[in-house]
């Protein structure tokens, strides 16, 4: 122990010992309790912290020392002292704890050295891909416990590679997609966060061109393997130049690994390849100041895609059809298919474009929606697949508010009633749309 700071908070120094010489010194770390502060008492020996400690790195070196003693270690001890970094699910259910947001969560926030720690661990050498395919990822989003699936199984006549998300703005789409980024791409450690076990990727690429994305943006090399492109860095807005710096890198590294070729096809259907031959050897900027604001964004998207993309990637891209118009909505989700049949990839895409629906069947489509301040994920009611736009749209934005009345008595029966309870009071005559969405409340609850 080396210090009392605040009522409920101790800096320690930590040392690892394999024998009474063999002495590696860790770095310092700080514990806070949550209760009252006379009740601090740590034993002097213990296999893990119990529930009401948590405890964070200091300063970036600890971590560093973490992951030069090995993985055989560095995982169950920082998962046994209930380490916020490493664990992004403690580090949510520890926010509703004053103490801890107090003491250390503001801590955290505040620092970007310490906020960036977690990639540490995670470079690709260390990475091997396990392909699992279907999972379920479990969530946690304003006091609610939340689960989706995902299918990315091969099936051998639907395309299968594009997993999407639905709804209107607030029902937590990029919550999720953010979570998610963050424990895959952690190769997260909780056991609950994924079913039935945590699907490792190769290489996470998280892609939103949103103005108040939230997406981490680490300042690491390429040897990690989580990636975030977008027009936000950790310091504001990203100019114009910056984007091109952003580009000349990705350029290089498709020349590197030989893609030039493959890049300039992909993107020759919207771009005329004089162009893109001009990129190649001239000055981003000038190629810019040619191109539409959606051929630019297109263009942007696939270079940085193909720079970094490998077997087995997973892509979380938010909101595609910002600053699109729908012919290039199409396209895109079209390039983005084609990109990931050719590396054996797969992609996570948050929305609110029925166009981009039209071109997902059904089955890899999930629907979220907040009804009495809950978030439900529910799937699609009707098939996507080539729907006319209108049908689609009514389904997604519209029904929540048409079925409304359905909607509130199944939330509120459900909590007296099983599922074949309820079928029994309508006779087992319930419809199709109806019985998924009760299956999907309980599900939820359980």
């Amino acid at each position: 122990k080396r210090n009392k700071l605040k009522k409920n908070e101790r800096w320690f120094k930590l040392e690892l010992r394999s024998t009474r010489s063999d002495i590696v010194t860790l770095g310092e770390i700080k514990i806070v309790s949550i209760g009252s502060p006379s009740e601090f008492s740590l034993p002097i020996s213990f296999e893990k912290l119990n529930k009401s400690y948590f405890s964070v790195g200091v300063n970036l070196d600890y971590y560093k020392n973490l992951e030069d003693v090995g993985y055989m270690i560095y995982p169950n001890l920082l998962k046994n002292l209930n380490d916020l970094i490493f664990d992004k699910q403690l580090f949510e259910k520890a926010k509703s704890y004053k103490e801890i947001k107090d003491f250390l969560i503001q801590n955290i926030e505040n620092n970007e050295e310490i906020k960036t720690a977690k990639y540490i661990f995670y470079k690709k050498e260390n990475i091997k891909p396990n392909y699992i395919t279907y999972f379920d990822f479990n969530y946690y989003h304003y006091g609610n416990n939340l689960k989706i699936n995902f299918d990315f199984n091969k099936h051998k006549y639907l395309p299968y590679r594009i997993n999407a998300v639905i709804g209107s703005n607030g029902t937590g789409k990029t919550k999720m997609l953010i979570q998610l980024a963050d424990a895959l791409s952690r190769v997260d450690i909780n056991e609950e966060t994924f079913i039935p076990s945590t699907p490792i990727f190769s290489q996470v690429i998280a892609i939103s061109y949103s103005y108040f994305d939230e997406f981490d943006k680490p300042n690491f090399s390429e040897d990690f393997s989580y990636k975030y492109y977008g027009i936000r860095s950790n310091n504001g807005i990203i100019s114009k130049s910056q984007m091109a710096v952003k580009i000349n890198d990705s350029l290089h590294r498709l020349n590197t690994k030989d893609r030039l070729m493959k890049w300039k096809k992909v993107l020759s259907s919207i771009i005329p390849l004089e162009t893109l031959e001009y990129l190649i050897t001239g000055v981003p900027e000038e190629v810019f100041k040619q191109l539409s604001s959606g051929q630019n964004m297109i263009l942007v998207m696939i270079t940085n895609i193909m720079a970094n993309i490998k077997n087995s990637s997973l892509i979380l891209y938010d909101e595609p059809e910002l600053y699109l118009h729908p012919d290039a909505v199409i396209s895109l989700t079209k390039m983005l298919y084609e990109l990931l049949e050719e590396y054996d990839s797969y992609a996570i895409i948050s929305t609110h474009s029925p166009i981009i629906l039209q071109e997902i069947p059904a089955k890899y489509v999930r629907v979220f929606e907040k009804i009495d301040n809950k978030i439900i994920i529910r799937p699609l009611g009707i098939e996507s697949f080539g729907e006319d736009l209108t049908s689609i749209t009514e389904e997604v934005f519209y029904s929540s508010q048409k079925d409304s009345l359905y909607k509130n008595f199944f939330n509120r029966i459900t909590q007296d009633l099983s599922y074949d309870e309820i079928l029994l009071l309508f006779n087992n005559k319930l419809s199709f749309n109806a019985k998924v969405y009760l299956k999907t409340i309980i599900n939820n609850k359980e």
